[in-house]
């Protein structure tokens, strides 16, 4: 008990202190908000509030967890009319719902129902269940609020995590009335193993590096204490793939209540107030329209490929690294790859837990696959564990950035990266592409760059074979060899067909395979005039001066 009351005044001082700091922070840029015309300080200065806003949010669940726990969170109720409530609540949520194309609706069987209510904590209850149904909702699902008033008590299984008073008061009153309030979807669902966990506090069903949305595990164990503080009950129902009910009952009347729960203030006073809602911190209230890289513009940039599945995160890398690089976006590990295949960029920046695939599973695949095996990625994430360091770095991740990370040490880490690679290119450059053992590339890009040299081999004679059939080749397109080859050796397919054929001429005339005019066509010139030329170039030399010095005295 000593330990839990301990626990309970240090939620309640750490979450103090947290809200001092966050109040200087949202009064100033409420006012610089108001007072700036400028589009890019206004950008800035929304991410900043709204992020404060959301934190704020967690600190005073914090807060009315500690409350709970010390028995502090006092009811306040008033009579109020539900249904109009509940639907200004649902439609408050319209917008968002529009944006992820989901159907919200909203069903009553009446027009008017009294319950006794501490409107903040009820606000609370429904807001946090109803932004959960829409979050876990996947594009073009439904979710469906109804409300209605019954006269059964809430299932007798469910008396036994009731405080005493409550299971008495539903065991012994069969004829009093209840409020549900439905709220079902048709999004994830839940295992049923699980549906029993989901209220207790920090539980989340997917804590994996993959889950598909953020997360405290605070908000249905907050939910869940509300609910009880009104005398009430919250039932789950879920299977999954086909979406989850979550039921709340309340009863109605007053004899459940104490007169301290209760405000003096009459039905009658409180209904003409019109008491309305509270403002809503939505789930994600970024505004981010999807945008296609512009491939065409500005092709000295180098292209970045954000893979973040925070949208502000990506808002915030995005400003401040476009000026350096053509930015690429993706929402998801899965897209991340994808994009990285079709646009094959210079450098990848990752998070580690996103949906469909996780930072690391990207990471891995990306260094595997002889497509983007070249690709530096630098992960970013907000566990600081050694373990997870090393499993970045065991799978090929190039660096490793802390949350939160500061952009300028994100920009120097991308700018050593490429200054790496471009050490690399003239490595290459100067040893020549047979020497391939001696480049500090991965294995992946070796046995690539193998690859390459023996199909060059293959059909080193063939005047008609082209930069387009080598691409065939290989299974790439066109522009997808041109980025490869030119990310590990600095130079083009066509430059790397052309040295490897006059490497093959230079070491047929020392073997002397037969004159000038032989040595060409054998190496895929059908024109001499031409192979001197090229041949000129490469060596300093035209091909008969090189068989001159290599003649035998």
């Amino acid at each position: 008990h000593e330990v839990d009351e301990l626990k309970s005044r240090f939620f309640t001082n750490i979450s103090h202190e947290f809200r001092t700091p966050l109040t200087l922070i949202l009064g100033p840029a409420k006012d610089i908000l108001e007072s700036t015309q400028e589009s890019k300080t206004k950008q800035n200065v929304s991410l900043i509030k709204r992020n404060a806003g959301k934190l704020l949010m967690l600190v005073n669940q914090l807060l009315d967890i500690s409350k709970i726990e010390s028995g502090n969170l006092k009811l306040q109720t008033k009579p109020l009319n539900i249904v109009p409530l509940v639907k200004g609540l649902v439609l408050s949520f319209s917008s968002y719902a529009e944006r992820k194309r989901i159907k919200l609706k909203f069903i009553a069987t009446q027009n008017e129902i009294i319950v006794y209510l501490d409107i903040e904590k009820f606000e609370k209850i429904i807001t946090n269940i109803l932004s959960n149904a829409l979050k876990f909702t996947p594009e073009g699902g439904r979710v469906e609020v109804k409300i209605a008033s019954s006269k059964s008590p809430p299932k007798e299984e469910t008396y036994k995590e009731s405080s005493s008073a409550l299971s008495i008061e539903w065991a012994i009153g069969k004829d009093c009335k209840y409020v549900e309030i439905s709220v079902s979807d048709t999004g994830i669902g839940m295992p049923a193993d699980r549906i029993d966990k989901i209220f207790d506090r920090f539980y989340q069903v997917d804590g994996s590096h993959t889950r598909e949305h953020e997360g405290t595990g605070i908000g249905l164990s907050l939910t869940k204490e509300l609910i009880e503080l009104h005398k009430g009950k919250i039932e789950v129902e879920s299977e999954p793939g086909k979406g989850s009910t979550f039921t709340v009952s309340l009863p109605l009347g007053k004899d459940h209540l104490s007169a301290e729960e209760i405000c003096e203030e009459s039905l009658s006073q409180t209904l003409s107030k019109g008491e309305g809602f509270s403002e809503i911190n939505f789930p994600d209230e970024a505004t981010t329209e999807k945008e296609d890289i512009d491939l065409f513009g500005e092709r000295d940039k180098p292209i970045l490929l954000i893979v973040e599945d925070n949208p502000d995160v990506r808002i915030y890398i995005k400003e401040n690294l476009k000026d350096d690089f053509r930015i690429l976006e993706a929402a998801d590990g899965e897209d991340g790859l994808k994009k990285a295949i079709q646009y094959i960029p210079e450098l990848i920046v990752s998070d580690i837990m996103m949906p469909k695939l996780s930072g690391f599973k990207l990471c891995e695949k990306i260094k595997t696959n002889e497509v983007t095996s070249h690709i530096p990625v630098i992960l970013l994430t907000a566990k600081a564990a050694k373990e997870d360091k090393l499993s970045g770095y065991e799978l090929g991740a190039d660096e490793y950035l802390m949350k939160p990370f500061d952009t300028d040490e994100l920009k120097s880490r991308i700018k050593n990266l490429i200054i790496q690679r471009k050490r690399l290119q003239e490595h290459s450059r100067i040893k020549g592409f047979t020497e391939i053992d001696t480049l500090k590339i991965t294995p992946v890009d070796k046995k690539f760059l193998e690859k390459c040299v023996e199909i060059i081999n293959q059909h080193i004679s063939d005047s008609e074979f082209s930069v387009d059939l080598f691409a065939e080749e290989l299974s790439l397109s066109h522009s997808g060899l041109q980025k490869k080859i030119l990310s590990l050796t600095g130079e083009t397919p066509s430059d790397l067909l052309r040295k490897i054929r006059l490497n093959k001429a230079a070491e047929l005339i020392k073997n002397k395979f037969g004159n000038i005019s032989e040595i060409a066509l054998e190496v895929g010139y059908n024109n001499p005039a031409h192979f001197s030329e090229a041949f000129k170039k490469q060596f300093g030399v035209t091909p008969s001066q090189y068989q001159q010095n290599y003649r035998t005295p």
